[in-house]
């Protein structure tokens, strides 16, 4: 993550997709380290269960979206581009779980 973050990728009006248990400082915390650079970049995150507290941390943690895995490709398109043009939490967080 830091190597990301050091390489100057993450860019405004970029959209960063991560795995919300990632190892080392972990996915949380990259929505407050991009920021920290001042940087307009949204998180979306991606795990494996859909618990409510991966949720809540998700949210708490200032990303813009979460969705279950495996992720619908469209889903995931509908997710990035929400959170592009209506700036993720700020307005209303959407929840992409995928059925069944």
């Amino acid at each position: 993550m830091d190597e990301f973050l050091a390489s100057g990728e993450a860019a405004d009006r970029s959209c960063v997709i991560a795995e919300i248990h990632m190892p080392g400082d972990g996915g949380l915390a990259l929505p407050k380290k991009i920021a920290a650079r001042g940087l307009d970049c949204p998180v979306i995150f991606l795990c494996a269960r859909n618990t409510r507290a991966d949720r809540l941390a998700a949210k708490c943690a200032d990303a813009a979206g979460y969705l279950r895995k495996p992720v619908d490709g469209e889903d995931l398109l509908d997710a990035i581009e929400w959170a592009l043009c209506e700036g993720g939490f700020s307005r209303q967080w959407p929840l992409v779980a995928h059925p069944g």
